[in-house]
């Protein structure tokens, strides 16, 4: 994983990029078979054991942003939802406040933020422009330390705004007491919890679904699967 240092201090018209692709679908979360564009923000200053976009933990490519609403604009983001991922997208939260104003300014599309939960998104929260956050707070089972991956002050700003969803990745169902834990300390409401079975292959993927699907029902959260990996869409 490299060192994040190289983000700071940071432009407000350049962004370090790892892909942008499109259009596919949302394949996680609340938004799930949205049709949507992607922007991957290079960088990731937690590095989860089971993470599948490890290549987006490296540098990427530094974009002007001109040229990133050029690529947008290009695959057709009117009408559909971009979703900006990563890596960790609020390492570069300057320029992608400044991007994410373009965006707005031209097309007024629907944004959803994904991020682990451990920076504050104050920076981006200018009352004129409506995104929604997908936070995805990192349980034990990520091989991330604690007082790295949880930052409950920050957690509980991400709780107050509306919209927000937390969605928790999850290997077996025995994490799903810790969910329970930081569902309490942060204060989420149930119905803004997913959680969402780990893994890169169909057969792993469904095992761990069929695992934790009854419990999670019953905590009266909600349930997702990973439609990029049982598709084979982006």
């Amino acid at each position: 994983m490299m060192d994040v240092a190289e983000f700071l201090p940071q432009s407000q018209d350049r962004l370090f990029v790892s892909e942008i692709f499109g259009p596919t679908v949302q394949g996680e979360g609340p938004s799930l078979g949205r049709n949507s564009l992607f922007l991957r923000l290079a960088a990731c200053d937690m590095g989860c054991s089971w993470c599948d976009t490890k290549y987006a933990w490296r540098k990427g490519e530094s974009f002007r942003i001109s040229d990133v609403l050029e690529r947008l604009r290009a695959l057709g983001v009117p009408g559909r939802l971009l979703v900006v991922t990563g890596g960790e997208p609020l390492l570069q939260i300057l320029p992608l406040s400044f991007l994410l104003k373009r965006v707005a300014d031209i097309w007024g599309c629907s944004v959803e933020i994904e991020t682990a939960g451990a920076i504050s998104p104050k920076a981006l929260l200018d009352g004129a422009y409506g995104y929604r956050f997908i936070v995805s707070p990192k349980l034990s089972s990520s091989g991330v330390p604690l007082e790295k991956r949880i930052r409950a002050p920050v957690l509980r700003e991400f709780s107050s705004l509306p919209g927000t969803e937390f969605k928790f990745v999850v290997s077996s169902g025995d994490d799903l007491e810790e969910v329970a834990g930081l569902v309490t300390l942060v204060g989420v409401r149930p119905s803004s919890v997913w959680i969402m079975p780990e893994g890169t292959d169909p057969a792993r993927l469904s095992r761990v679904l069929r695992e934790v699907a009854l419990p999670t029902v019953r905590r009266g959260w909600n349930l997702t699967t990973r439609l990029q990996i049982l598709s084979g869409l982006r």
